[in-house]
């Protein structure tokens, strides 16, 4: 997969995506949706923030949330472009 900074050069790194559901029970209406995320190496995107982009299967996703875990890996929340 291709990992761009914003504003940098992409280059590729391995990742694991996930592509979770999710439901929200209302009291009237109940909310169901889909949220993208990936896992990598912390040192593959050091520097990994809002708005840097990847692409995968031909598709191009912005990070918009950004929670390195403390142990050697960051998990970014996608949201597809």
């Amino acid at each position: 997969m291709s990992y761009t900074p914003s504003g940098g050069s992409a280059t590729n790194i391995k990742a694991i995506v996930n592509d979770e559901y999710f439901g929200i029970d209302g009291e009237s209406v109940d909310i169901e949706g889909k949220q993208i995320f990936l896992t990598c190496r912390t040192a593959d995107a050091p520097s990994a923030a809002h708005n840097d982009t990847f692409v995968f299967e031909s598709t191009t996703f912005k990070v918009v949330n950004v929670r390195p875990d403390g142990t050697g890996f960051t998990e970014m929340i996608l949201e597809e472009q």
